[in-house]
């Protein structure tokens, strides 16, 4: 993974180059770990200030840098704050801020943003959003992104009773996470819609099929970052145990709640969990 790849490098090196920073940051961000990114950030920040005032080699694409930087802070206060209003104000004023050419960095910004609006239960602006992100991740080469962001679309479709719409939109993405894989394995990010697919299927009654994806999806978000895989594996095992009638999803998820407890993302879990509670 890219976070295993970069933890080889010598600090050194990091922090002393801003878009190594920004990588590490992003990865950090992906993994759960929170309290590893700002002072990446600040790295990354000190850099340019060193460059402007000539004590530090000349950096390229400041205006850039400084983009990602504030988009990063953004997306933790997103998933730091359990005040949701805020988070999508800053999300929102970073968003209109970034240059529209900026694909890279709005991709996920965009993505935070309809995810924030699915909280608030204004899906029609969550749509508008993922839409978005799909389109800006795709042209700017984040597969990742872009698949999230088309499970969170299907979860929407199927919210409003479009079913086969999100049924098709979650079969895309399958395909596609196949596609953009550089290995026989497809992308993990795929896991989100397996699951999302197995729910539809389970509701047309489609018992063997839906497990099948359902199985394969809590595999695959298992290889996802630590927000992520929650947000994907607990709604898996509480749809496991409506399907195979079985009571030992809820020590599973004691255990994985467990293993979670003093992440920086507890709050965030915490409002997932309990969404994902008021579903059952």
């Amino acid at each position: 993974t890219l976070l295993a790849w970069l933890s080889k490098l010598p600090d050194a090196l990091i922090t002393a180059r801003p878009w190594l920073c920004i990588a590490l940051a992003s990865a950090h961000i992906a993994d759960g770990r929170l309290d590893g990114v700002k002072p990446l950030l600040k790295s990354a920040e000190d850099i340019l200030s060193s460059a402007e005032k000539g004590k530090h080699a000349t950096v390229a694409d400041h205006a850039k840098i400084r983009s990602a930087v504030r988009a990063l802070r953004a997306s933790v206060s997103s998933l730091e704050d359990v005040n949701v209003q805020l988070s999508l104000e800053l999300l929102r004023e970073v968003f209109e801020q970034l240059p529209e050419d900026d694909t890279f960095i709005r991709s996920p910004i965009a993505l935070n943003l309809g995810m924030a609006y699915i909280t608030r239960g204004e899906m029609i602006t969550a749509s508008r959003f993922l839409n978005e992100t799909i389109t800006l991740a795709q042209a700017s080469g984040n597969p990742y992104v872009a698949l999230i962001g088309m499970s969170c679309l299907a979860e929407i479709q199927a919210k409003m009773g479009f079913l086969h719409q999100a049924a098709e939109t979650d079969r895309r993405a399958l395909r596609l996470g196949a596609e953009w894989s550089n290995s026989s394995e497809p992308l993990s990010a795929t896991g989100y819609a397996h699951i999302s697919l197995a729910e539809i299927l389970y509701q047309w009654n489609e018992l063997d099929e839906a497990l099948q994806h359902l199985t394969r999806g809590i595999q695959l978000s298992e290889q996802c970052g630590t927000a992520l895989f929650v947000q994907l594996f607990y709604p898996g095992l509480a749809l496991m145990d409506e399907l195979q009638n079985k009571t030992s999803s809820m020590p599973e998820l004691r255990d994985l709640v467990k293993r979670f407890e003093h992440t920086p993302h507890k709050a965030l879990l915490s409002r997932l969990l309990d969404a994902w509670q008021s579903r059952l």
